[in-house]
């Protein structure tokens, strides 16, 4: 815990239950609703790979000790989730930005240095970042847990046939 060390964040290592106790249970509350509203909803293969990508995203918003590699399997699901469904473009590509840019803020383009400052006004960048992926991905939850509208015909009365019969 503390402030940054030339610029730079570094692992905050703890097993103390009232810091990683909140997260968890954030983790468990949307993974556990994830979860039910797949098992009751109509299943098919996209729905299973955007529950999934949904599940495993709450599993790297809020569990304690995630790295920026776990971001990998989101994008690798996001990209299946666009090949079934041109409609989560979107989604896609910004995985694949937010992968990408919390890579280079924790590693750099370099394996040894960062090369630069993440710092800006006193702000570090990867705290704007990480507000940016858990407002991403409350969004992207609400999105796929709310009840669905579901159109139903419209029936048009039963009409009398009154015509004579002979």
């Amino acid at each position: 815990f503390g402030g940054l060390v030339a610029g730079r964040a570094y692992y905050i290592h703890t097993t103390s239950l009232a810091v990683t106790l909140a997260p968890r249970v954030l983790f468990f509350l949307f993974y556990g609703v994830t979860l039910i509203v797949f098992l009751r909803r109509d299943k098919g293969f996209e729905e299973l790979i955007n529950f999934s990508l949904t599940g495993y995203f709450a599993y790297f918003i809020f569990n304690p000790g995630i790295h920026e590699n776990h971001l990998f399997l989101i994008v690798v699901l996001s990209i299946v989730l666009f090949w079934l469904n041109r409609e989560h473009l979107m989604v896609m590509i910004v995985l694949i930005v937010m992968s990408n840019i919390n890579l280079i803020l924790f590693y750099g383009l370099g394996a040894l240095d960062l090369g630069f400052s993440r710092v800006i006004a006193n702000v570090d960048l990867a705290l704007l970042l990480s507000l940016f992926n858990v407002i991403f991905f409350l969004v992207l939850w609400m999105s796929n847990v709310r009840p669905r509208k579901t159109i139903q015909a419209v029936q048009s009365p039963p009409t009398l046939d009154l015509a004579v019969h002979e």
